[in-house]
This record gives structure tokens, sequence and C-alpha cells, in this order.
């Protein structure tokens, strides 16, 4: 039998909710040679009834005794996989028709690409945001470094990569996915495919929602770890630490000496990158990366000293592209407080006339 372009793997536990939405989301894909290994992680509501329902030959049913977590249920799958890619869904995801045509043409253009996304909606209770992040390859692999830029139910992996790195780390209980595209983004060329091929469902029960705070923890130490490796001995784990808590987290540290201190850690980050690409222009596009990062994620609690060292730093890696960040916040505040007079005018006019 030929083996299949891509296998597709889900981990399931008590998902009779959303289940059928993700699964026949995929049977619905355009491109249809693909094998879906579902493992029903000790479910103990009606999940498995509503697998065996499905009568389609590229379903194969995986069973787990007890409950053993999601990265083990993931490695266990993709120890059957066959396929040259590898796609994974969650259970309260959704994907597009042309999702995996879309993905496959990319990976068939370029055999050094590794690991795969696309663009994405993020939908909650209460709103539906886009998630876009730009698909240029280089500043892609710069924000990797700092956090997950992929939604992990829209990723495709090169079955090569996968076993190349070695797979998941069995001791990533949370934010798995993260750790294993690092690695191989240090290997492999990384992509994002310019175009809405999936929605993802922020539920109450979900992994990312219950354990957010180890979610955090794991993903810091993946980053922190991404940069001792970039800098090769150059920055201690402190001062990989300072740097990446400044330029992520947007924490200013009160002290002048390890606000310079940070800012130096950052300085070194952006040249390390670029030394990394010898061959490549990548300087200005990662000098302006780290300009609108930093600026943007200043906190509002920083003071004007805090602030006015902050611009003098982006000012001096990047000039043009600082002056460009800090109008862009200025025409963005003014928007704000206008939009915020505009509707405390209306709700004046409002409550005149109903008076």
């Amino acid at each position: 039998m030929t083996a299949p372009t891509v296998t597709v793997v889900m981990s399931v536990y008590n998902g009779e909710k959303d289940i059928r939405k993700a699964i026949d989301s995929i049977l619905d894909q355009t491109f249809s040679d693909f094998e879906f290994f579902i493992i029903n992680d000790g479910s103990t509501d009606t999940s498995k009834k509503i697998i065996l329902s499905y009568n389609d030959s590229r379903i194969h049913l995986i069973e787990n005794e007890k409950n053993i977590g999601l990265t083990p249920s993931l490695i266990k799958g993709l120890q059957l996989a066959k396929g040259t890619y590898i796609a994974r869904i969650d259970i309260d995801d959704v994907a597009m028709p042309q999702r995996f045509r879309e993905q496959v043409n990319m990976f068939n253009q370029n055999q050094q690409l590794g690991l795969l996304g696309t663009w994405y909606y993020e939908v909650s209770d209460t709103q539906k945001i886009k998630k876009t992040p730009s698909p240029d390859s280089v500043i892609l692999r710069w924000n990797l470094l700092f956090g997950t830029t992929f939604g992990h139910f829209s990723v495709m992996i090169r079955s090569e990569a996968y076993r190349d790195v070695g797979g998941y780390n069995p001791a990533c209980t949370v934010a798995q996915d993260y750790e294993l595209w690092s690695r191989i983004a240090r290997k492999w060329e990384i992509g994002m495919v310019p175009k809405i091929l999936g929605t993802r469902r922020i539920c109450k029960g979900s992994i990312s929602l219950n354990k957010e705070t180890l979610q955090q923890e794991s993903a810091e130490q993946t980053s922190i770890r991404n940069l001792l490796l970039l800098t090769k001995g150059q920055l201690s784990w402190e001062e990989c630490v300072s740097g990446y808590m400044l330029m992520e987290r947007g924490l200013v540290p009160d002290d002048k000496k390890k606000l310079y201190d940070a800012l130096y850690s950052i300085k070194t980050f952006v040249t390390c990158f670029i030394d990394t690409f010898p061959n490549m222009k990548v300087d200005k596009k990662v000098k302006f990366a780290c300009v609108h990062k930093l600026l943007n994620n200043i906190s509002p609690s920083c003071t004007i000293a805090q602030r006015l060292l902050l611009y003098r730093f982006a000012f001096i890696l990047t000039p043009f592209n600082t002056l460009c960040v800090i109008v862009q916040k200025i025409i963005k505040n003014l928007c704000y407080y206008f939009c915020v007079a505009f509707d405390k005018h209306t709700l004046s006019k409002e409550t005149r006339l109903n008076q």
C-alpha cells in the first residue's frame, strides 16, 4: 500500500462537545491523501462512540487504557505515522477545507522547509481575533526565539524534520509544541501560509486555560534556552533572562545599571542573530522586529526617564523604524482617546434625550 502524503494526529480526552466539528473539518479537506490517527486518551464520556460512528478508512482509533496526557499520546500516534508530512488538530479547533492543499503545495516548493503554520481565527465566548503573524521567514525565526508564533493546530511538519530533532520531548507536559518548533527552527527553515486556514476555539476546558501558569513558565524556559543557544556563551542564563523580560514582557528594571544590562543583552541577541545568517541581508528586518516588540511591550508604569532611555537605545539601533513605531503609537493613542471622548459625548446626548 502506498504511504499517504499527510498523517493527521489528534488526541482526545472527554471531547464529546466539540470533537465532531474537528473530525468533520479534517474529512472535508480538499486534499484527501491522508491518514487520521485519533488517540482516545482514557475518555469517560461519549468521545469513543462518536469516533466509531464514522465510516472512513482513513480514520484509525488508538486507545489508551488510562489518561496519560497530551504529549505521550501524540508521541504514541506519531510512532505509527507513515506520511511525508504531519498535521495537528485539536478537538476544539476547526481546519478550513483548503488547509492541507495549501500547506502541501508550499512544502513541495521548498525541500528545506521543516515547519509550516497558517493564519487563523482565535474565537472565545466574547470575541473573534484574527491571528496574522508575519510570513517573512526571518521575522518568524526571530519572533520564535521569544515565544510561539504558530497555532499548534495550524502546523504541518515535515516528518523528516520531526525525526531529525527527536520528536516531542516527553518531559514537556505543557507548551510541548513551542519546544518542538524551537528545535526544528535551529536546523530547518520555517514558514507561514498567509491565509486564514483555521479557527481555534478558546474553551474553559482547554489545556491553555486550565494550565495557563504552567504554560507560561514552560514557554519562558524554552525562550531563555533559545537565547542562550543563540548567543553561544556570550551571555549567562541570568543575562538572557533580563533581556527576555524587558523585550517580551516589558518589565523595565528600576535600577539604571540593570536596565543598561538588559539592553546590552538585547543588543547581543540582535548581533548574534544577524551573524547566524552571514549571506543574507537580515539586519534591517531583525532590527525593525526588535524595536517594534521592545517599544510596544513597554509597561504603562514605566517612568519618563526609563522611556527616554529605551527610545534612545531604539534610535541608535534603527532610527527610521523607531520613529515609525513611535508615530504609530501616538496615532493609535490619539484614536483611542478620540473614540473614548466620542463615546462619552454620545452617551451624554442619549442620557439627555431619555430624561
